[in-house]
Order: structure tokens, then C-alpha cells, then sequence
């Protein structure tokens, strides 16, 4: 009987230990939501913490809340796999701040914290960034190029740091931007973003660079 009890607690144990592996292949976002996670899903996970937005109620993708987030005014979007409807990219916006003193003050804030939560940063500078990019650049350099193209002002980036999440099996880029966005004001702003992406997708990015070299 000893023996029967010991076994099964041995065998609880592995399947506990088991259990926590797979939980800690996860890579937990915003209040508690997943890649993969549908957008229903997403939003039960969001309500009563940030508010959706107007524009984004009857949208399917591209889906934007705004409410506090990492402590500060901001706004988030959650990006979805058009095939799959699965969560691949989240986006966080903050804007709205006059001096480049409250945006440095923004920037390093969510850096230390990602420092401590993920360690130091891969340390790309002067323009050079990664295969794999988030939303965090593009969200940028569209708003940049916007401005540009109708001749309404300029903007540039200001700083940035980029990390890569090996999550065996997948990995997730954060990339955290500051730039601005310069017409009648400037206005200073900080992108952070977390994209979804496997070994595989990086292979084809790569090829596509490296096919025109």
C-alpha cells in the first residue's frame, strides 16, 4: 500500500512539474491575455479594465483600448492572424507629452521595467534594428512618413531598444520606441510592442533580405 501511495504521489509530481513547464512556455500579456487568443477572448479579458474605443467596436482587427496601462494614460492594440483569428501582435501607445523630459521620463520607466522582467536589451544603436520588427517601428514610421507625405511636418526616432524571447517553440520581439512627431507642436511619443512570430517566419524574412544582397 506504501509503495501504491508513493508512486502516485511520485506520479503527481511529475505531472505537476509537467504542468508548470507548459505554463511557463506561455508568455503572458496585458491583463492576463495570450497570443492565439481570439478577439472575443481578448475582449473579456479587457472588459472592465480599458475601454475600447468608438472606431474599434465593430472592427475584427486592429482592435484598439485605451485606459491605464504600465501605470500611465495610454492606449493598446491587439493585432490578429487573418487565417487563424489569433492574437500575434500587441501594440501600446502612450502620446500626449510636450517635453522630451516626460517622454525620457516614459521611455526609461518601461525599459527598466523590461530590463527586470526579460534582462538587457540585444543593444542595436544608430539606426541598425533586427530581421523581425513589431508594431512598435511600424506604428512610428507610419505616423512619421503621414505627416511627411502631406506636408503637415516631420518627426524622427529618438531612441529604442529591442529584446527577443526565446519561448521554446515561438518567440516574441518587444521593441520600445520614442520619437516624435513635430506640425504646429511636437509632440512627444513611446511605442512598445510585443509580436508573435516562430523560427520559420524569421527564416523567410531573412531570405527575402538576403536574396536581393
Amino acid at each position: 500500500m506504501k509503495k501504491t501511495v508513493a508512486a502516485v504521489l511520485a506520479l503527481i509530481m511529475v505531472l505537476c512539474l509537467g504542468a508548470n513547464a507548459l505554463a511557463e512556455k506561455e508568455f503572458p500579456l496585458h491583463n492576463g491575455i495570450l497570443f492565439g487568443d481570439s478577439l472575443d477572448t481578448v475582449k473579456a479579458k479587457e472588459e472592465g479594465k480599458v475601454t475600447i474605443q468608438d472606431g474599434s467596436k465593430e472592427k475584427t482587427n486592429k482592435v484598439w483600448f485605451s485606459g491605464t496601462i504600465a501605470g500611465a494614460k495610454g492606449s493598446v492594440r491587439f493585432d490578429f492572424d487573418e487565417s487563424t483569428g489569433g492574437l500575434t501582435d500587441m501594440l501600446y501607445t502612450f502620446n500626449d507629452m510636450p517635453t522630451t523630459k516626460e517622454c525620457d521620463a516614459r521611455y526609461n520607466e518601461l525599459r527598466d521595467g523590461l530590463i527586470r522582467k526579460y534582462g538587457d536589451p540585444i543593444g542595436n544603436t544608430g539606426g541598425t534594428i533586427e530581421v523581425v520588427t513589431g508594431l512598435a517601428f511600424e506604428y512610428a514610421a507610419t505616423l512619421m512618413n503621414l505627416y511627411e507625405s502631406m506636408k503637415i511636418g516631420t518627426g524622427d526616432l529618438r531612441s529604442y531598444d529591442e529584446w527577443i524571447i526565446d519561448c521554446d517553440g515561438y518567440f516574441v520581439k518587444i521593441d520600445l520606441v520614442s520619437y516624435y512627431i513635430k506640425a504646429s507642436d511636437t509632440d512627444y511619443k513611446v511605442n512598445l510592442s510585443y509580436h508573435y512570430y516562430t523560427g520559420e517566419q524569421n527564416q523567410n524574412k531573412n531570405d527575402l533580405v538576403d536574396k536581393d544582397l
